[in-house]
């Protein structure tokens, strides 16, 4: 990836410093011969956008879009199934591309279809996959979508950026997905994240799953193999909508932040978390489980949690919410501080707050101290 910046940073030179080189113009894949970037025959017009202008737009509204292979390119925007009732695809193969916006599925019956294998699309703003249609979009081997790059930015990146949109990204082998602020899992609408392999998702702040936009949120992500989230503030999983996280395998989700991470946090709100294998979710700071919505944690067969509080706490800020800890199956589990050995004590707090045993394993021994106002349920 350091390889495509390295080349990303020279096509901007280039912008900026060539006589002549910023001239916008607006350019129209047709895709009437090839799926071939440089044949003029798939352009409207007859011309082959420039690689090298960040004021070039290009529009992709149908099916059959166009192939980068081993180029780098440059563009102000982009828009991938803009238009009603199009469906416009991109596939980059070991390429970088540079876009000052994406508009990805941008109308409300718009689709778009993106793939990249071994390839780089940068965006220094906000870059959300599905802004108010379908957005569909897979990466393999080594590639990546950021924003995070040679250019500062403030922007987010997210999936279901607006009411009634739709994200679907799948990250496969060792594709990154990055933001150089909050990352968000279905803003105000449907979004959806699957994990596969050694693959990350980076978040230089915040991570949302279902939320912060808006009630009508949803968030569903499942991590397997050896993926990886990073969060470098908080996390909150159902934030002011619904959200899920998945995970199996050696997956792991790692909150480093100093402020709390919340399963179910605003009233209203739902969360969940569920843990298989040797996953493991960890939180640098205090762990609510229901702050004011509702929220759970299930062990189904496995998985760890560690926080850093001595305490994790059940429906803990409102007498509306909700917090459940579940133990199923019959996998090796734990509930510990960061060290991964010190039992953390399970608090019922303001609201409904409950530890269930629905385990299959007789010889289950479970050592964390139970505190404050919280039923036991066995199964």
């Amino acid at each position: 990836m350091k390889t495509a910046f390295r080349n990303l940073r020279l096509a901007l030179a280039l912008c900026v410093c060539a006589p002549g080189a910023l001239h916008a113009a607006a350019y129209t894949w047709t895709g009437g011969t090839s799926s071939d970037w440089d044949n003029a025959s798939n352009w409207s017009g007859g011309v082959v956008p420039a690689f090298s202008n960040t004021t070039d737009t290009v529009t992709i509204n149908v099916r059959s879009g166009p192939v980068l292979t081993s180029l780098t390119a440059t563009t102000a925007a982009f828009t991938i199934g803009g238009a009603a009732n199009t469906t416009g695809s991109l596939a980059l193969i070991n390429s970088s591309l540079y876009s000052v916006s994406i508009n990805s599925g941008g109308n409300a019956t718009g689709t778009a279809f993106i793939t990249l294998d071994n390839s780089t699309w940068y965006v220094p703003n906000n870059l959300f996959l599905g802004g108010n249609g379908h957005a569909v979009v897979e990466l393999h081997g080594n590639s990546a979508i950021t924003n995070a790059g040679p250019v500062s930015t403030t922007g987010n990146v997210g999936l279901a950026q607006n009411a009634g949109a739709v994200g679907i990204l799948t990250l496969n082998d060792n594709s990154v997905w990055q933001s150089a602020n909050i990352l968000y899992v279905g803003f105000r609408s449907s979004g959806t994240l699957h994990m596969n392999d050694n693959s990350k998702a980076v978040s230089r702040t915040n991570f949302y799953i279902g939320g912060n936009g808006a009630t009508t949120a949803r968030g569903w992500v499942d991590m397997s193999g050896a993926a990886r989230i990073t969060v470098g503030g908080f996390a909150e999983i159902g934030s002011t909508g619904i959200g899920a996280l998945i995970m199996s395998g050696n997956s792991l989700l790692n909150i480093s932040g100093t402020a709390n991470t919340l399963i179910g946090a605003s009233a209203g709100a739902e969360g969940a978390v569920t843990l298989s294998d040797n996953a493991v979710f960890r939180t640098a700071w205090d762990l609510l489980v229901g702050a004011a919505g509702d929220g759970r944690i299930t062990f189904l067969n496995g998985g760890f949690v560690q926080a850093n509080a001595s305490v994790i706490t059940l429906s803990a800020s409102s007498a509306s919410s909700h917090g459940t800890i579940e133990i199923a199956g019959n996998g090796a589990h734990s509930i510990t501080r960061i060290d991964g050995t010190t039992p953390v004590g399970i608090n019922g707090g303001a609201g409904t707050a409950k530890m269930r045993f629905a385990h299959s394993n007789p010889g289950l021994v479970f050592g964390n101290p139970l505190t404050g106002s919280l039923a036991v349920e066995v199964d």
